[in-house]
């Protein structure tokens, strides 16, 4: 019987203006292991590229690995039957755990296969950990960082919980690029503004029984239903929020419900 697989879903976002999807795919290809403790060791391993077409007729080109877990030395112990004795046995660069993932370069996305009982969150870093000591080898500045991608769905049920919404926070950097409507002109601007990273933030005033007249409620049912108004105007804010939960940086919000 063949058994399920469940993965993960991440973005890689470039933080340096010199990374492209070309470079992080010779990266996948010669990046050299990172060690974690004493012993053992991360690394890449089957790295092949391939051509996938999709329903709608669209030409993917999808990068396939493992992510590899090994021991440098390890030692076992079995039982000799013959003897009726235990005798210890070493093996060089035992694998500890292997993780399938695709990298799918026209969306910046990683799928990353889920082992149980493991560590997703060390998994996810050492694969960036592996990703940025290929991009140091091809001397190309900059580092990528992988974040999860946001469940819209989830979010937008407890933002609209909130009867008054009194902080936004918004840390972002610029796109790889994927357009969406809501904050394609903050991206713009970001990138003809030579910036790497923006931080904003908008806080209620106290003497004020309301909250913040920001219109995240409305980009978020957009975002949902994918029915962006063509003549809506947004606010740095609600588009920089937005665009933290499509992936490209981090938000925070905070309001009241019921008092």
């Amino acid at each position: 019987m063949e058994s399920s697989k469940r993965f993960n879903i991440y973005r890689i976002i470039k933080e340096g203006l010199f990374i492209h999807e070309e470079q992080i795919i010779k990266s996948l290809k010669i990046t050299p292991d990172v060690p974690s403790t004493k012993g053992v060791h991360w690394t890449l391993s089957g790295i092949e590229e391939r051509e996938l077409q999709s329903d709608s007729n669209e030409t993917l080109n999808i990068i396939f690995g493992e992510l590899i877990q090994y021991r440098e030395k390890d030692q076992f112990e079995r039982l000799d039957r013959k003897v009726k004795q235990i005798k210890s046995y070493f093996v060089d660069d035992n694998i500890i755990t292997r993780r399938m993932f695709l990298y799918i370069p026209k969306y910046s996305g990683i799928i990353l296969e889920q082992v149980p009982s493991r560590d997703e969150v060390a998994s996810r870093n050492y694969l960036v950990k592996l990703i940025n000591k290929g991009l140091q080898l091809l001397l190309i500045p900059g580092n990528c960082t992988i974040e999860t991608i946001s469940d819209l769905r989830k979010i937008s049920a407890k933002i609209k919980e909130l009867n008054e919404i009194t902080f936004i926070q918004a840390s972002i950097t610029p796109s790889n690029p994927i357009y969406n409507p809501i904050w394609h002109k903050l991206d713009e601007s970001l990138r003809s503004r030579n910036a790497e990273r923006l931080t904003i933030s908008e806080r209620a005033r106290m003497s004020s029984n309301e909250g913040l007249k920001t219109k995240i409620k409305e980009c978020l049912d957009e975002g949902e239903n994918l029915n962006y108004s063509s003549d809506r105007s947004y606010s740095i804010l609600d588009a920089g929020f937005m665009m933290a939960l499509d992936g490209y940086g981090q938000a925070t919000i905070k309001g009241r419900a019921l008092g």
